[in-house]
């Protein structure tokens, strides 16, 4: 809708807009969450669901454009989303309690993860012959869109598995509560914002092919000086959180501008669906993957310091 509504050469500032917009939530609803299960109970937070709904579905009749469209709606492919539906909640399954099940070496995962292959499956192929599509798979052909598409998930998983993991260490090892434990992500948002505000002037000294690999560099940066130390607390953690926050403040502009790029305009709302839908599908992968290396990783180092304390004692 932005993109739309704003003339071509104001791409890059709606793309800025849009994704202070959309990171906001991720800085500051952990803490609003922790505070509530720390203060009241964890359902409470499902009860924001109804003045925020409430006020959104007020803003959109006061403020959005009451657009009409000129020609009958396509058909909607309700056989698409009845493959692509339980396929989704059968790989959220794998991912969920893979670890717990042990993988493979479970038959009950074994057996979803083969349901969630074959629906998954299908639903591409359906996808690719069928005239109006839930997602327009076929984009991923395109180099600018699914390469884009990649170092877009890629950077997007990173962050969504680290946000996830920091609140979980600090409040299992460091034994913080939930309120804090959703403090410590604000530090993302000090460098992430004014960065993401910025990034349509850079746009303007740099091309985006540039600013997409120094995002990733200074992702690599972050990771490389990231310290964890139980003895120091949360304070160890601000140096690679403002690093990282950089980072996400400058993964979006660039990267969904190459995505989008070449779409002609009357294409632009099934290409941003189907970007939009896998990047956010893929952050369960990364919180999955970052999750499992995290543990793995505690469980060695606890095995390897039980093997060695006797050695000193």
């Amino acid at each position: 809708m932005l993109l739309g509504h704003y003339p071509k050469h104001l791409h890059t500032l709606a793309t800025a807009l849009w994704s202070n917009v959309m990171l906001a939530p991720f800085f500051l609803g952990p803490a609003v969450g922790g505070w509530l299960a720390t203060n009241y109970s964890w359902l409470d937070i499902f009860w924001l669901v109804l003045p925020l709904s409430v006020v959104s579905i007020a803003l959109v009749q006061i403020a959005l454009p009451d657009d009409r469209p000129t020609t009958p709606p396509p058909r909607f492919d309700i056989f698409g989303l009845g493959l692509l539906w339980p396929g989704l909640i059968a790989l959220q399954i794998v991912l969920d309690q893979g670890e717990q099940f042990g993988w493979f070496h479970s038959v009950f995962i074994s057996h979803v993860a083969l349901v969630a292959t074959l629906l998954l499956v299908l639903f591409v192929i359906w996808e690719l012959f069928e005239p109006s599509p839930l997602l327009q798979l076929r984009y991923l052909a395109r180099r600018n869109f699914g390469f884009g598409l990649l170092l877009l998930c890629l950077g997007w998983s990173i962050f969504v598995g680290w946000s996830s993991i920091l609140p979980l260490w600090s409040e299992t090892d460091l034994g913080f509560n939930g309120w804090w434990g959703g403090v410590l992500l604000i530090p993302l948002a000090i460098t992430a914002i004014p960065i993401a505000a910025l990034m349509s002037k850079l746009t303007q000294f740099f091309s985006l092919r540039a600013l997409a690999v120094g995002c990733f560099v200074i992702y690599a940066g972050a990771y490389a000086v990231a310290f964890f130390d139980p003895s120091v607390g949360l304070a160890a953690t601000m140096p690679s959180e403002l690093i990282q926050g950089i980072a996400v403040g400058m993964l979006f502009v660039p990267l969904t501008m190459i995505v989008l790029s070449g779409i002609p305009p009357e294409e632009l709302a099934v290409a941003s669906t189907t970007s939009n839908f896998i990047r956010v599908s893929s952050a369960n992968l990364g919180v999955t993957l970052l999750t499992t290396l995290w543990q793995r990783r505690t469980a060695h180092f606890e095995s390897h310091m039980r093997t060695v304390m006797p050695r000193w004692l």
